[in-house]
């Protein structure tokens, strides 16, 4: 793990995977973003974590053969009740947005 030190707000923190990817930053106030990758070393998704391990908006990233992004679903906030929701979105050239429930699971996307 690398570190860079700021004197004003305190160390960020990196990791990164054997190819030289960034796979894990902790800023000083200890939240977190875990980055994953594909074997062509596209993002495929994003988590965040508040330092009180809470879930923030995370990302999940899918592409086609030729490497062009052709669905992007993560988490969109939280709602009124506390639960998150998630929205989806295609990459087809018409930004089709469907909100999926908290209850429909990963199946959904």
């Amino acid at each position: 793990m690398t570190h860079l030190a700021d004197f004003n707000s305190g160390h960020t923190y990196f990791r990164y995977d054997e190819p030289g990817r960034r796979t894990v930053r902790q800023l000083p106030n200890g939240a977190v973003t875990y980055t994953g990758y594909d074997a062509a070393s596209q993002t495929t998704s994003v988590f965040n974590r508040a330092s009180n391990m809470d879930a923030l908006p995370c990302v999940y990233y899918q592409y086609n053969d030729d490497g062009l992004p052709t669905k992007q679903a993560g988490t969109a906030g939280f709602s009124a009740s506390g639960s998150m929701s998630r929205r989806s979105w295609w990459v087809d050239g018409g930004a089709h947005v469907r909100e999926i429930p908290s209850g429909e699971g990963a199946d959904a996307r």
